[in-house]
């Protein structure tokens, strides 16, 4: 018997192995992606990475500056802005915006594309990336297509001086363009 056919014989019988003790789950991955996995409920649950808070923890948490980055909290877009002295709205493209518009009207706004933003005192919000998905949420807005208290999944956050965050937002633009 040769080396390949061993090989082929050990994988079927791998994938062949009963699995109906197992029991689908959905869970949450590092980067906020819904999966389905299965699991042995007989076993402990496997220890995961950091998962983003469900809706009701965020907007129970009265400061998401205090927690760590890379957390993704739903804040009102009331509390988001945009530093005009950064965002040239000439140079937005109308056609992305659109785009993005169509997609949260279609399929909701997708929590996997928070925008990343940083806080001066813990009550508003400064986009750092994500002007266009902003655009496109306060566009929806006004034509009453989405709630006014619509909460916005950010990640915040904390950079050590404004030239920080300016170049945080060049490398967004750099590498949108690319």
């Amino acid at each position: 018997m040769g080396y390949i056919q061993i090989l082929k014989e050990k994988l079927g019988a791998a994938m062949s192995r009963d699995r109906s003790h197992l029991v689908k789950k959905v869970i949450v991955n590092k980067r906020g992606h819904r999966q389905t996995v299965l699991v042995n409920p007989n076993k402990g649950e496997k220890k995961q990475g950091p998962r983003p808070a469900p809706e009701s923890e965020a907007t129970a948490n009265p400061s998401p500056t205090e927690a760590p980055a890379q957390a993704l909290h739903f804040v009102p877009i009331s509390q988001i802005r945009e530093l005009e002295q950064y965002t040239a709205k000439e140079n937005y493209d109308q056609k992305t915006v659109d785009g993005i518009k169509a997609s949260i009207v279609a399929n909701g706004y997708n929590p996997a594309f928070p925008l990343q933003v940083d806080s001066d005192n813990g009550h508003h919000f400064n986009i750092v990336s994500g002007h266009h998905r902003y655009t496109a949420v306060r566009e929806l807005i006004k034509e009453g297509k989405l709630p006014e208290d619509f909460k916005i999944p950010v990640v915040v956050k904390k950079y050590g001086s404004e030239a920080d965050r300016l170049m945080a937002q060049i490398a967004e633009n750099v590498r949108r363009n690319v």
